[in-house]
């Protein structure tokens, strides 16, 4: 029988090929921190984050590679201790992603302040209340190469500093070579500066981390954070016009944070 040809590269298969490459020279770690917060003590809990950190947790160690860390309902001091120790480890050619799943608060400004809620946290005296400020400043220290903070609670739009539609991914070998080859601190968030849903989703998640692990699991191309926003953005947009909530994702360089 005649060899049939080889089927032609896609750009998705030459983009992975020299992201492949990439890594092979520039060969580095991926860890992942995951928090789930889901038993306050003085606030109501929250159905949902300890099934998001487990399931992404799994998704990630299976599927890309990432060494990670789960802290099941953290108290601030447990985040930041973690958070000590990666800037302590961490190597110029790894990379970090970090994801809060809990209750988050506002300070309305200027400036304007987020914070990530542990389960200590009280509202009254304010004890618990994790500044972002705090993680931004610990990351300055960390030597990685990329770096994604992950916000799935209230308020988090407050984190970026500004806010973008995501876009469409890269189309050459040169944009892609240039941002992985270059320091990058971003942040995705499940929505703006709203109140998030802590259901809407499948049964065990919240609408965000659904729609975070079906990508996840679904992805067979190279998945930039970019196209990771893109892809949130385009799956949660029609489901949260169901719900009648304002909960679309945000994509944006980290703010102040170098």
């Amino acid at each position: 029988l005649p060899i049939s040809p080889p089927r032609p590269q896609t750009a998705d298969s030459k983009l992975l090929a020299v992201a492949r490459t990439y890594d092979a020279e520039h060969p580095g770690h991926r860890y992942a921190l995951l928090i789930g917060n889901s038993n306050y003590g003085n606030m109501n809990a929250l159905q949902t984050p300890l099934n998001d950190v487990r399931d992404i947790g799994q998704v990630l160690e299976d599927n890309y590679g990432f060494i990670v860390v789960v802290l099941s309902d953290a108290k601030i001091a447990d985040i930041m201790i973690r958070m000590d120790q990666y800037a302590k480890m961490l190597q110029e050619n790894d990379s970090l992603l970090i994801y809060f799943a809990g209750h988050g608060d506002r300070q309305i400004g200027p400036p304007e302040r987020a914070f990530w809620l542990g389960v200590e946290a009280n509202a009254k005296t304010k004890d618990g209340y994790l500044e972002v400020a705090m993680l931004q400043d610990k990351i300055k220290t960390m030597s990685a190469k990329h770096i994604l903070l992950v916000a799935d609670s209230c308020f988090s739009g407050a984190i970026t500093h500004g806010l973008s539609v995501p876009k469409v991914r890269d189309s050459t070998d040169e944009q892609l070579k240039f941002k992985m080859d270059h320091r990058a601190r971003m942040v995705l968030t499940a929505g703006g500066d709203t109140p998030v849903v802590d259901s809407g989703g499948d049964p065990d998640h919240s609408l965000f981390a659904t729609n975070f692990i079906e990508t996840l699991r679904q992805n067979r191309t190279l998945m930039s954070g970019e196209m990771l926003a893109h892809e949130l953005f385009e799956r949660m947009r029609p489901e949260a016009a169901k719900l009648r909530v304002n909960e679309v994702p945000t994509y944006a360089n980290l703010s102040d944070a170098n």
